[in-house]
Formats: structure tokens, sequence, C-alpha cells
């Protein structure tokens, strides 16, 4: 029954592929990258059972598990096409001569946002598996040094966003050349950290950049290399992350342990299965799934954490652990799924179906999923559709909602947007005061397209 769900679970997939590759409106570029990754985190395991951890689990057991995260990405699917007209009138969001300053002084801001970042990776531990304690990595981890994380995505989202603008102009050198060799250095930057997400994190940046600025087909190339360095890269970042402690219990550095890496004969198996240990997803979705039958749903702690999400740690420094039934670290379940399996203090992937289960059971994961295909339409038709401000902002969502989370149950999703949200509303506050001498822009919509006019102010 695992088998015939899982090849059922590719044919979607692959039609989400068809409408990223046939329709033109952004928001299924984002459901075709979510089918991309979803193939490779769902069914491909499933099909390759003697490879993976699922080997020797019940079938049954593995074809409810995978039933979650299959009717969870039906439910967005529908609640994304049903949503579509409900939500056309929005108005993409424009942040007038902000959006023009930023837009005209893109190489200069690019520049400065560049070195920001680097100087943040530099001096911060980016991920915890570079520590030696994982409860300390999040409890050490300062709220100042929280803001500076979300500056520096912000930073590497404006440098995508400039190289697509340029893109746009048909510019062949500075595009290219300059915006090209600060992302690609970026990729290089997090290889030794050895988490395959954070290495995609700049080029699918840039792909949300391109796909929200109408250059599908450089989209889709962009795309290509992302899974191809996805597939290159796979292998060692794993034996990076497994390989971090000698036997001794020593911490080694990337360097240590990347001169004791070794390159099987078939270095193409090698790669397919590191792909293939993605299956304790569904592995954890098979333990979790019996542990939340066994227990109570989520309350009001859990809903109550996405409520103060906007809320800064440096004003509310007791602030809930998000997604957590009781406000603490082991309440979030991708935490908890670590404790109860495995004892003691770690993170096993737990993405959004399995969350939504944990809300009220099929019921929540129906709710929730057709909940968040429409936040997905209203994201991409009110940022993606936006101007250059909005869609920095969306090409950062659609990283978190693609990629780095495929995809986020509707809450989660949430609580990401809300953490953003005090920060769009100063700058469109900003945006709406007189400036002097700044063009006024005026953002003119359709459902399918949004296009900006320049216009000059008339001096007084």
């Amino acid at each position: 029954m695992s088998i015939s769900l899982a090849i059922l679970f590719v044919f979607v997939c692959c039609y989400l592929f068809w409408l990223l590759l046939t329709r033109k409106e952004l928001i299924f570029s984002q459901l075709g990258v979510l089918g991309v990754f979803s193939l490779g985190y769902y069914p491909l395991p499933v099909l390759f059972k003697p490879l993976s951890s699922l080997a020797g689990t019940d079938d049954d057991k593995v074809f409810y598990a995978l039933l979650v995260h299959f009717l969870f990405l039906i439910s967005i699917l529908f609640g994304a096409f049903s949503s579509l007209r409900v939500l056309a009138t929005i108005k993409p969001l424009g942040l007038g001569w902000l959006d023009n300053l930023c837009y005209r002084h893109r190489f200069t801001l690019a520049v400065a946002a560049f070195f920001l970042y680097i100087a943040y990776v530099m001096t911060t531990p980016q991920t915890s598996y570079a520590t030696e304690n994982f409860e300390a990595y999040f409890e050490e981890k300062s709220p100042v040094r929280s803001i500076l994380g979300a500056v520096s995505e912000i930073c590497m989202g404006f440098i995508c966003v400039s190289y697509a603008a340029d893109s746009v102009k048909g510019a062949r050198l500075r595009g290219p050349l300059i915006f090209g060799s600060m992302i690609a250095l970026i990729v290089l930057l997090t290889l030794p950290l050895g988490q395959r997400t954070v290495t995609l994190a700049p080029i699918m940046l840039l792909f949300g950049a391109m796909a929200s600025h109408k250059q599908s087909v450089k989209a889709i190339r962009i795309l290509g290399i992302g899974v191809m360095v996805l597939f290159t890269i796979s292998p060692f970042a794993v034996y990076l992350r497994e390989a971090r402690r000698s036997q001794s219990g020593e911490f080694l550095s990337a360097s240590e342990v990347a001169g004791k890496y070794q390159l099987d004969a078939n270095p193409l198996m090698q790669s397919f299965q590191s792909l293939i240990d993605r299956s304790d997803l569904v592995y954890n979705t098979v333990y979790m799934k019996d542990y939340i039958d066994r227990t109570e749903y989520v309350g009001f702690p859990y809903y109550y954490s996405v409520m103060v999400s906007p809320i800064p740690r440096l004003i509310y420094p007791t602030k809930p652990y998000v997604l957590s039934s009781n406000g603490q670290l082991d309440g979030e379940i991708s935490i908890l799924a670590w404790k109860e399996m495995i004892g003691g203090l770690g993170s096993l992937t737990a993405f959004g179906g399995l969350t939504a289960y944990r809300e009220g059971g099929w019921a929540a994961v129906v709710l929730d999923g057709l909940a968040d295909g429409a936040f997905f339409v209203f994201l991409a038709r009110w940022l993606g559709g936006g101007g250059f401000v909005a869609k920095v902002f969306y090409s950062i969502f659609f990283l978190a909602f693609a990629v780095a989370k495929a995809p986020p149950c509707f809450f989660e999703g949430l609580a990401g947007f809300l953490g953003q949200a005090p920060l769009i509303g100063i700058l469109l506050f900003i945006s709406k005061l007189p400036m002097r001498g700044e063009p006024r822009i005026i953002v003119r919509s359709s459902p399918n397209v949004a296009s900006l006019t320049i216009s000059p102010e008339k001096p007084n």
C-alpha cells in the first residue's frame, strides 16, 4: 500500500512541477519548487525502502505516515486553487519612494549588505550542527544575535533581488558579474557548515527573486543549478555533520573532517543514498503519529506562541518557544521527537503535515493545508507582485515555505510572517513620509501582473 501511495505522491509532485513550467502566475513557481523538494523528502525514501531507515518498519505504519504528508500537500494545492479568484483583488505592496531609493542605489546597498552578511557569518555559528550542546545553542543565543541573523537573511535577499532587477534590464556585466559573484561566494562560505538547506539558501533566494520578476526561464535554470548543488554536496554535508566529533568526544573542525572524507567508487550512488537518508522525516512521522495518538493534541500555549511571535525577545524575554505545546524548547515537535525517540535534546525533521496532525488529527491536516494554500497565494500576490522591497521579503518567505520547510504548517508559516511583520509595518510607515525630490511610484496591479510606474514629483 505504501508503494502505491508513494507512486501517486510522485505524480502529484510532477504535476506541481508541470504547473511551474506552464503557468505564469508566481504562486505556481512556489508550488513547483515545493513539489521538487517534496519528491525527495516523502515518496522517494518509501520507494527505496530497503535502502532507507524505513527498512523493517511495518508497511501499514509507513502508509499512514506518508498519507499525512500526501493529504497535507493535496490540501495546500486545493487551498491555492480555490483562493486564486477570492484573492485576485489584493493590491501588491508598494513602498513608494523607498522602493525607488533601493532600486536606484541597489549596487551600493548590495555591496554594504554583502559585507554585513560576511561579518555575521564570520562571527556566528550558523546552525545547531556546529555546536556541542544543542540546548545551550538556543539558550545562549541572545536577542541581539537573533535580530542580526534576521538582518543577514534580508541582506542576502536584497542581493538576490538586485541581481534579478538587473536581469530585467538586460544588464550583462554588473548583475551577472558583481551580484552573481557575491551569491557564489556566500554559497562557498556555507559549505563547511554541513547543512544542505543553508548552502541552498542563496540559490533558492535567487530563484524566488527571479520568479517574482517574471524571469521564469532563468529561474528554472537556477532551480536546476540548485538541484545539482544539492545532489553534489549532500554526501559531504551528511558526513560532515556525523563526523564532527572524534571517538574521544573532541569537537572537530570542518577542515579536519574534510581531510578524512573519502569519495566512494560510485559517487552517484553515494549522493543518491544521502538523499534517501532523508527518510528520517517519514520515519519520525511513523513514531510521532503514534505518540500524538496516545497523548493530547496541542492547546492554547501552542497558538499563543504564534500570536506573540511579532514581539521581539528584547521586549518579551520569556516569550514562549514558537509552536511549543508548553512554551519550552522541548515542546516543539521536531525537538520533542528527538527527546522521545533518542533521548537527550536535539532536533529531528518534522514538517507541516506532522505538525498539522498534532493540532487535531486528520481534520486539522486538511484544514491547515487549505489555509496554507490560501496563505501562499496571498504572499505571492501581496509581496511577490509588489515593489523592490516587497520582493526582498517575498524571496525570504519563498525560501522558508518551499525549501527550508517543505512545507510548513499554516501556523508555522504565520509565525514566520508575523516575525517579519513589524519590520514591514515600519518600512510601510516610513514610505508614507514625504521625501522631497524623490519620484512618485504608483503600483498598478492585475490578477496576474503587477507593474511599477515612476513619475516625477511636481516641485512646490
